[in-house]
C-alpha cells in the first residue's frame, strides 16, 4: 500500500573549516541558508534543528557535560558548546565538577559550592559531529519540513487543489501539489475517469492525517463535497452567504443533484447557480467530465422541497410522514418511468437528496386495465418465466425498474451489480436474459 511521504531530503555533510577556544567557524550556515530560500521552512525551525543536532554531537564529544547548552551566534557564524559545572576543591567527577582553581581563570570570586558555565568546546567537536550531528539535523529537517505541510494543508481541507499526476500505485493516483506529494484512493475516483502521467488534475482536500513518519494527504473527485466547492469558486453570492448550499446527493460520474436556498428573497438561487445562459453551470459539468447537475429550490417544507426535485413532473399527490422520514407521491403513467429514472436512479437521488425514502405510485385511471399491483406482479412474473432468475431476484429487478427483458437486456454488468442484492449475480443474470431471448428469437444489437 502506499503511503504519502516527503519528498526525499537530502543533506551534504557538514563541512567544518576549524575549530577555535572562540567558538567554531563552519559553512553549516550557509546550508540553513540554502534551505530557508529552496525548500521555504522558517529559519527558526532550522535554527532550533542546529541547535538540536550540535546539542547530540556535544553530548558524545565532550567530557565536561553538566546542563550542556549550544550557543549558535549566526551573524558571527560560531557554534560554542557550555556546561554549568559544580565549584569543588577535588574533582571526582569530571563531567559534573570543576576544581576551584580552574573555576577562578574564569572567575576569580568563584567559591566552593557555585555553579559556573564554562565552554567546553573541544577541539574535534568537528570530526565527531559530521556523523552525529548530520543524522540528527536530517532528523530535525525532516520533523521540520513535516510540521511545514500540516501547517500549510490542514486549514485547506475542503478546499479544492491541484497538482500533476505523478505515479499510481494500483488503483490509486500519486499527485504532486508541488511542496509535497498526496494520493487519491481508487474508492475516491470517479469510475469512468482515466488519468495519464503528467496530467493537471483538481480534488478536494479531504483530509490531512498526521502519521508518525510523514503526514498523509487524501484527495477526493468522487465525494459530494468536492461538487459544493466547485460551486463556491464559480458562484460569488455562495462565497457571500447569500446563497447556501442546503443539501447534496450525488452518483459519481453520472449525476448529481443540489439544493440550494437563498437568504436574500431578491436572489433566485437557481439562477445564481446556474448562471446566464448557463455559464456557471456549464464550468462545474466541465471539471466533473460532463456529469449531469440539476440545481433545484431547497424548502424547509418536505413536500414542496420533493416537487422542486421534480421540475418537470407533474406531481398529483404528495404525503409525508415527518416521523418515519417517509413519503409517497403519485404520479401519471406516463411520467411514472422519468421520475424513477433508468433502473431507480433519479428517485433514488432524490431520496438522498431529501434525506426521506420516497415512494412513486401510477395515478388510477378510469380505463379497464391491470392496476399497479398487477403490473407488478405481471413484471415479475414475466422474470420469474427467465430460467435462471430466482423469485427473489425478479422481485428485486422489478423494484428497480427494471419490469420486461427487454429492459434487462438493455443493461450492463457494472449497472446491474450495483443494485443492492443483485451484486456478483449480474452477470449469470444476464446470461439467462439472453439465453431466453434467443430461445424467444428477439434479435440483440
Amino acid at each position: 500500500m502506499f503511503f504519502w511521504v516527503l519528498k526525499s531530503v537530502k543533506i551534504p555533510t557538514f563541512l567544518f573549516l576549524n575549530t577555535k577556544n572562540a567558538g567554531m567557524k563552519t559553512d553549516i550556515f550557509d546550508m540553513l541558508d540554502f534551505w530557508v530560500k529552496e525548500k521555504r521552512i522558517p529559519r527558526p525551525i532550522l535554527s532550533e534543528a542546529l541547535h538540536k543536532a550540535f546539542l547530540a554531537a556535544g553530548k558524545k564529544a565532550v567530557q565536561r557535560g553538566r546542563k550542556l547548552e549550544v550557543i549558535i551566534n549566526e551573524k558571527e557564524k560560531e557554534i560554542k558548546l557550555f556546561a554549568t559545572l559544580i565549584v569543588v576543591n577535588r574533582v571526582q567527577n569530571a563531567h559534573d565538577e570543576i576544581s576551584l582553581e580552574e573555576a577562578k581563570k574564569y572567575n576569580k570570586d568563584a567559591a566552593i559550592g557555585q555553579e559556573i558555565q564554562v565552554e567546553v568546546t573541544p577541539q574535534d567537536l568537528g570530526r565527531i559531529a559530521s556523523t552525529i550531528a548530520t543524522e540528527a539535523f536530517k532528523r530535525a529537517l525532516r520533523l521540520a519540513e513535516k510540521e511545514k505541510i500540516i501547517e500549510l494543508y490542514m486549514p485547506l481541507v475542503g478546499n479544492i487543489v491541484s497538482g500533476k499526476v505523478v505515479g499510481f500505485e494500483q488503483s490509486d493516483v500519486i499527485i504532486e501539489l508541488g511542496d509535497c506529494e498526496a494520493i487519491m484512493p481508487q474508492k475516491e475516483r470517479v469510475r469512468s475517469e482515466n488519468f495519464n502521467l503528467n496530467d493537471t488534475i483538481r480534488g478536494l482536500l479531504l483530509s490531512v492525517e498526521n502519521r508518525q513518519n510523514a503526514p498523509r494527504l487524501i484527495i477526493s473527485r468522487s465525494n459530494p463535497e468536492f461538487v459544493k466547492a466547485l460551486f463556491n469558486l464559480e458562484v460569488s453570492e455562495i462565497k457571500e452567504g447569500i446563497i447556501e448550499i442546503k443539501a447534496i446527493a450525488r452518483d459519481p460520474g453520472r449525476r448529481t443533484k443540489i439544493a440550494v436556498h437563498s437568504n436574500n428573497p431578491k436572489v433566485d438561487p437557481v439562477g445564481a447557480c446556474v448562471g446566464l445562459q448557463g455559464s456557471r453551470v456549464k464550468n462545474v459539468v466541465k471539471e466533473l467530465g460532463n456529469e449531469k447537475v440539476d440545481v433545484v429550490h431547497w424548502d424547509k417544507d418536505m413536500g414542496k422541497f420533493i416537487t422542486n426535485a421534480l421540475p418537470l413532473i407533474k406531481v398529483k399527490s404528495v404525503e409525508v410522514n415527518p416521523k418515519s422520514q417517509q413519503a409517497t407521491i403519485v404520479v401519471s403513467k406516463d411520467q411514472y418511468q422519468i421520475v424513477v429514472g433508468k433502473h431507480g436512479h433519479n428517485i433514488r437521488l432524490i431520496s438522498e437528496l431529501c434525506n426521506c425514502d420516497i415512494n412513486v405510485l401510477i395515478e388510477d385511471e378510469p380505463k379497464i386495465g391491470p392496476d399497479f399491483d398487477e403490473q407488478v406482479a405481471n413484471a415479475k412474473k414475466e422474470m420469474e418465466n427467465i430460467s435462471g432468475i430466482t423469485p427473489e431476484q425478479a422481485e428485486i429487478l422489478v423494484n428497480n425498474g427494471i419490469a420486461s427483458l427487454d429492459t434487462l437486456l438493455g443493461m450492463d454488468v457494472d449497472e446491474l451489480a450495483s443494485i443492492e442484492g443483485i451484486g456478483s449475480a449480474a452477470e449469470q443474470i444476464l446470461e439467462a436474459a439472453k439465453a431466453e431471448a434467443q430461445k424467444r428469437r428477439i434479435e440483440i444489437s
